[in-house]
């Protein structure tokens, strides 16, 4: 487990995560936090989720 902090509304890292949805958000089954820039996201994840 990492001892980074992470802040309220601090930008997040450029992550790469599964997905489906459009096109121009899932490409390839991925969806790349950076190519988002500049809409609004909501991250979630899920404490004790396996």
């Amino acid at each position: 487990m990492s001892d980074t902090k992470i802040q309220e509304s601090q930008p997040a890292l450029d992550l790469t995560l599964p997905a489906v949805g459009a096109d121009d958000i899932a490409k390839n089954g991925q969806a790349h936090l950076s190519d988002l820039r500049g809409h609004n996201i909501v991250l979630y994840f899920y404490p004790k989720d396996d």
